[in-house]
């Protein structure tokens, strides 16, 4: 006889769910990006229309401070990273 239900997961089933959603996730997000550009939107406009979207649900997520402090980090790994031609979009 197996425990009842109690609607509780263990580390590794929410791990795998975790997972697993995460996947579905990127699915959805690289048919959204291939739509946009079967769609003639220009990849700038895609990605102005997603920052446009996750920082506030970001800042939500984790507060302005955190979200900060994760940009600044990003920002200094690409400037120190970046072997690439200097380019300047804004």
């Amino acid at each position: 006889m197996s425990p009842p239900d109690t609607g509780w997961m263990d580390a590794e089933e929410a791990s795998r769910a975790a997972a697993e959603q995460h996947a579905r996730v990127v699915a959805e997000l690289r048919a959204a990006f291939a739509r946009c550009e079967q769609g003639g939107i220009d990849r700038a406009t895609v990605n102005a229309a997603l920052i446009a979207e996750l920082l506030p649900r970001l800042v939500e997520a984790y507060g302005p401070l955190g979200v900060a402090g994760v940009l600044g980090q990003l920002a200094s790994h690409i400037v120190e990273t970046h072997t690439g031609a200097n380019q300047t979009r804004q």
